[in-house]
C-alpha cells in the first residue's frame, strides 16, 4: 500500500509518500465513513510528518481520510510506540450542525428557531443539497463555512419517494446518514484526480451519492469456490413499528400506517424541536402547522426501517474476484452459498490491511432487505 499525505489540504494538491509505519489498516465503507490505523515507533518521526488535521491517500483508491488522533503506548526498554487513527473525508460533516447556515451576522429573529427543511425532492438530490448547503464555497451563506475545493454530486438515475423532508438540530454528517439509509444508498469520497479513465473531477474532491453498480450476472462469490470465509443470516420484525408517535413540547401527533391490532407496533419520535421554541400552546395555523411537520417526521421515520437486521457475508483474503478492478463499493454482486439459491448482496466495506506478514484486503457483503 503505497500511502501519500496532502501538503495542501485547501487544494489538494501536492504530496508525499508516508514510510517508516510497522502496518496499516485502511477500511473504506458504503455509507458510513471508513477508517484507517498507521502503528509505527515513535522514533519514525510519523507524529511530526503527520499531525492531526493532515489529509492522506494510497494510490489505488480515490478515497481521503484525515488524521484526527495521535496515540503513545510506553513499554519499559522499548521504543514507545505510536499509533495514528482517523476517518474518511465525510467526517467533516460531523463538524456542521443542521440550520447553521443562516447569516450569523445579523440573524433574523424569525429564522432564529426555525426548522431545517429540504425541499420535496428524491433522498439522493437532497443528501447532496445537504452537504452543499452547509460546506461548498458559493452556497453556503457564511463563506467561512466553505471547504474550498469540495462539492456533493449524485449518480443516481431512476425513481424514487420525492417529499419534503424536516430536519431537527444535530450534526449534517447524522442527518446525511438518516437520508442515505432510506433508500439504501452510500456516500462516496472521489479526490481531485487527473485520471481520464476514472470518475471524479480535475478541479476538487466530490462527495458522491451512489447506489453502486448492479453486477449480479458476472460477480458471483461462491463457496464452492473458496470465496467466502463466514455467513451470518438474521431475519426480525423485534424493532420494526408501523405507527408513529410524534412528540414536542405541547403538541403530539400519531401517524398511523394500515396495520391494526397485533400488527400495529407504535415508535415515539421526538419532536420536540418543532415546537419547543414556543412559550404557549399553538393554536390556528401555527398548530396546523406544526402538525403537518409532525407527520413528515413520523413518516420519515417509519419509512427509514429495514426488516433485515443482520446479514453479513465475509469474502476470503483470496476471493475469485479483485476489489476496484472488478468490482467497487457498493456493488450489488452474487453470493452462492450452502443457504439456498443465489443471494443478492451489497459490497458494504473493504479492509485493506499491511503488516510484517505482508498484504491483504477482503470486502464484507451485505444481504439486500428481502
Amino acid at each position: 500500500m503505497e500511502l501519500f499525505k496532502y501538503n495542501s489540504a485547501s487544494t489538494f494538491l501536492g504530496g508525499e509518500a508516508i514510510n517508516g509505519y510497522d502496518s496499516v489498516a485502511w477500511t473504506e465503507r458504503y455509507r458510513e465513513p471508513g477508517d484507517f490505523e498507521i502503528v509505527a515507533k515513535l522514533s519514525s518521526g510519523l507524529r511530526d510528518f503527520l499531525p492531526e488535521g493532515t489529509l492522506i491517500s494510497h494510490t489505488k483508491t480515490l478515497d481521503v481520510m484525515m488524521v484526527e488522533n495521535h496515540q503513545i503506548k510506553e513499554d519499559t526498554d522499548l521504543d514507545p510506540t505510536l499509533t495514528i487513527t482517523g476517518r474518511s473525508f465525510q467526517c467533516i460533516a460531523e463538524q456542521r450542525i443542521v440550520g447553521q447556515n443562516w447569516n450569523w451576522a445579523s440573524p433574523p429573529a424569525s429564522l432564529a428557531v426555525s426548522a431545517y427543511v429540504l425541499g420535496a425532492n428524491f433522498t439522493w438530490i437532497q443528501a447532496a443539497e445537504l452537504l452543499n448547503e452547509h460546506l461548498e464555497t458559493g452556497t453556503v451563506i457564511m463563506s467561512g463555512d466553505a471547504v474550498p475545493l469540495v462539492s456533493a454530486d449524485h449518480s443516481v438515475s431512476g425513481t424514487g419517494e420525492s417529499e419534503e423532508r424536516t430536519l431537527a438540530r444535530g450534526t449534517v454528517l447524522k442527518h446525511l446518514l438518516e437520508i442515505l439509509e432510506i433508500d439504501d444508498l452510500g456516500c462516496r469520497v472521489l479526490r481531485r484526480n487527473n485520471f481520464s479513465s476514472l470518475p471524479g473531477s480535475n478541479t476538487e474532491t466530490i462527495f458522491l451519492i451512489h447506489d453502486g453498480d448492479d453486477k449480479r450476472k458476472n460477480i458471483i462469490f461462491s463457496t464452492k469456490n473458496g470465496d467466502i470465509d463466514s455467513a451470518d443470516y438474521l431475519w426480525s420484525m423485534k424493532r420494526m413499528k408501523t405507527s408513529a408517535l410524534v412528540t414536542g413540547k405541547f403538541v403530539e401527533t400519531m401517524v398511523h400506517g394500515a396495520e391494526t391490532g397485533l400488527s400495529r407496533r407504535v415508535m415515539l419520535v421526538d419532536g420536540g424541536d418543532l415546537d419547543g421554541h414556543l412559550e404557549t400552546i399553538p393554536t390556528g395555523g401555527t398548530l396546523t402547522a406544526i402538525r403537518a411537520q409532525m407527520t413528515i417526521r413520523g413518516n420519515q421515520a417509519l419509512s427509514a426501517q429495514k426488516r433485515l437486521a443482520l446479514s453479513r457475508i465475509d469474502v476470503s483474503s483470496t476471493p475469485t474476484y479483485e476489489f476496484r478492478r472488478d468490482y467497487n463499493m457498493g456493488d450489488l454482486v452474487s453470493v452462492d452459498s450452502s443457504y439456498g439459491p443465489l443471494t443478492t448482496t451489497r459490497v458494504v466495506e473493504h479492509v485493506e490491511i499491511v503488516d510484517e506478514t505482508g498484504e491483504s484486503a477482503h470486502p464484507t457483503l451485505e444481504i439486500l432487505e428481502a
